[in-house]
């Protein structure tokens, strides 16, 4: 009698579990799919400016992706192998790490102009990770080889555009919000 209670009780616990898990199961939609580089691997997002950046490995790029129209709007060229990325909002930049020929390397970008402000050779090791904490402004970046290192963003180089420097006489001229004239003038010798 004991062994059919048992029996009749495992049974029990065997179709509730099947009912639960049958409907947690859910039809997932792909709603697109977008071409990026060879070997995509790490990914961050920006949620400000809707975008998301993806890590091409054998291309030594990032692709950067709108969220909105689901578009690559721009390939950034990096060094060798990216694999990691992550995003530090506070500042507008992206960090992408990869192993650069055998050396931990992080490189820098800013999100409102694709550009590398700074290129970070760490030392020897494979990089397969970086991540940003927005609490400390720090970026972790393991070695995979024991160690993990540990940068402070304010470290880094501003990725803001900063006004090329002129001659004496220079003239410049900002014109509207949604451009930028450069007119310099230099005085002749």
């Amino acid at each position: 009698m004991k062994v059919k209670v048992w029996m009749l009780l495992g049974l029990l616990f065997i179709v509730i579990v099947v009912l639960s898990a049958a409907n947690a199961v859910h039809a997932v939609e792909v709603i697109a799919t977008v071409p990026v580089g060879t070997g995509p691997w790490g990914v961050a997002y920006d949620s400000g400016k809707g975008e998301i950046f993806v890590a091409n490995h054998y291309d030594n790029t990032v692709s950067v992706i709108s969220d909105s129209s689901n578009t690559v709007v721009a390939t950034i060229p990096v060094g060798i192998e990216p694999v990691g990325v992550a995003y530090d909002s506070g500042k507008g930049v992206i960090f992408c790490s990869g192993s650069n020929g055998h050396n931990v390397t992080v490189w820098v970008m800013s999100d409102d102009t694709y550009a590398i402000v700074a290129n970070l050779t760490l030392g020897r090791g494979s990089s397969y990770d970086v991540v940003y904490d927005s609490a400390t402004g720090e970026v972790f970046v393991p070695d995979g080889r024991g160690a993990v290192y540990v940068i402070s963003d304010s470290s880094l180089p501003s990725p803001s555009p900063t006004v090329p420097e002129f001659t004496p006489g220079a003239i410049l001229i900002l014109a509207t919000t949604t451009c930028i004239i450069v007119i310099a003038f230099r005085k002749k010798h």
